[in-house]
């Protein structure tokens, strides 16, 4: 039922129906009309001659209830008759099966009635149904009982008039039907098939065929509606192609900014100090996750990772300007919080001027001792290699590049580290993601598979988290840039 011309079949069969029923009606009721009403001129006719009959030839028979001369009599006029007194009883019957019914009695005391008090000579009953003609004939007589003939015959004229009206019905039923069978092709050819044209042309530029047109001849509503069409047709596949070759180009400029920006990433070989495992991997081709490794004097190192609000090109060049202001201030700067402080006074009207911000986690360490600071981001771990368990490193600064009033809101916190200890920094990217179930994979699952894989090198770690991401995500799609970062100190 969904299909147009299935809809305008059965709308128009079911017209067709209406209008072939309504017209065979029409004729039937007028022509019955017409036999009923000759049925009753051709029955009252009939019934005078019987009677003339009656009365010439039979006379004499009837006084002396001799019904065969009256029988011989009707011969060539009727096929049988009844005698029956006004008790009901038969006298005389040419067909030896018929019998006398409330309706044939209540008729012939009427026709008793009628001749006694009105000098009728004769009752008629017509059944129009049948057409039969049931002539009631009364006798009176002195001293007996008063009697009644029946004479009942079919008007076989009749028959020949009702095979007519079923010729004509016939021929009527035939007409019609031929001739809504061209209308409804004629109506398929002017309506049904330039609408299916639309649909089948529609349906091609859906999957990706700009170039269809659709032919629709004529000057009416729909060949311009064809028209139309065309004309969007045209301008679609014109339009298509500019924004085909502008994403060509756009495509290239993400494709060299991705390589631009992942020029701003450290390229950090295992040294004296500690060892780095890096998993970076960006939703688009460039990427709203910063992080960067910064060698300090006083064998001091500085790990920042930030992240920038959304995603794609926006966020990559806020990247890079972190990268251009970090690499400036991380050496001047005294303490991790004085690091942010100092960034958040260059990023301050961040959010007034791009609609953007970024939270970031920075910490210095030496061999020692490790001091954080964070700005809004996720709380990161230290794993201790001497108990195997995780430690928090919380914070509760401010976002960076919302006011630059926020600044007294970061503050430094301490920790003692030692040989083997491993410091996990990671992107909300990792603990936000999500499978087909909608479900996030949330820290605690993050915390459940560091502590299954601490034992292991630091590659390892890193491999087993990034395969147990992987495997939570399934099929679902990637919501967000990606970063981990862990740092084992020797």
């Amino acid at each position: 039922m969904n299909r147009l011309t299935v809809k305008v079949a059965i709308l128009y069969l079911f017209l067709a129906v209406i209008n072939i029923s309504f017209f065979t009606i029409m004729i039937f009721e007028n022509q019955m009309e017409l036999i009923a009403e000759n049925t009753g001129y051709k029955a009252n006719e009939l019934s005078g001659k019987i009677i003339n009959t009656i009365l010439k030839e039979s006379g004499d028979s009837l006084r002396n209830n001799d019904f065969k001369t009256v029988s011989e009599s009707l011969k060539g006029m009727i096929d049988n008759f009844t005698v029956f007194d006004e008790s009901g009883t038969v006298i005389y019957k040419t067909d030896p099966a018929f019998e006398i019914n409330k309706e044939n009695m209540s008729y012939g005391l009427k026709s008793i009635s009628n001749k006694e008090f009105l000098g009728g000579q004769y009752f008629t009953s017509i059944d129009r149904k049948n057409y039969m003609v049931s002539l009631y004939y009364p006798i009176v007589t002195q001293g007996e009982k008063d009697k009644v003939i029946l004479i009942s015959f079919v008007i076989k004229s009749i028959n020949a008039s009702l095979k007519n009206i079923y010729t004509q019905i016939g021929l009527m039923i035939i007409l019609l039907t031929v001739f809504h069978i061209a209308f409804g092709f004629i109506l398929n050819m002017i309506i049904v098939k330039p609408v299916m044209r639309l649909r089948k042309s529609s349906m091609e530029i859906a999957s990706g065929n700009y170039s269809t047109r659709v032919k629709i001849g004529g000057r009416d509503e729909l060949a311009l509606l064809g028209e139309t069409f065309n004309n969007m047709a045209g301008y679609v596949e014109k339009t298509i192609k500019q924004l085909k070759d502008q994403n060509d180009v756009m495509k290239m400029e993400l494709d060299v900014a991705g390589d631009v920006q992942s020029g701003i990433y450290p390229n950090i070989d295992a040294n004296d100090s500690f060892k780095v495992a890096i998993y970076h991997n960006p939703l688009e081709v460039v990427s709203g996750d910063f992080h960067d490794v910064i060698k300090l004097g006083d064998n001091k190192t500085g790990v920042l990772i930030a992240d920038v609000s959304g995603h794609g090109v926006p966020a990559a060049l806020i990247t890079m300007r972190i990268k251009d202001v970090f690499k400036r201030l991380a050496p001047a700067s005294r303490s991790p919080k004085e690091l942010l402080k100092r960034l958040n006074n260059e990023f301050g009207d961040l959010m007034e001027r791009f609609s953007c911000f970024f939270t970031a986690f920075y910490l210095v360490f030496d061999d020692k001792s490790l001091v954080y600071s964070n700005a809004g981001h996720c709380r990161m771990y230290l794993l201790r290699k001497n108990t195997g368990k995780l430690e928090e490193l919380g914070g509760d600064g401010f976002i960076v590049g919302v006011s630059t009033e926020m600044g007294s809101l970061y503050e430094d916190r301490k920790a003692e580290i030692y040989s083997g200890d491993r410091i996990i920094l990671f992107t909300d990217g990792i603990i936000e993601a999500k499978n087909s179930k909608n479900e996030q994979y949330e820290s605690k699952r993050l915390v459940d598979t560091i502590l299954q894989y601490a034992s292991s090198g630091v590659n390892e770690l890193l491999d087993g988290v990034k395969s147990d991401l992987e495997q939570f995500r399934g099929d679902a799609e990637q919501r967000d840039d990606e970063t981990l970062m862990i740092v084992e100190i020797n």
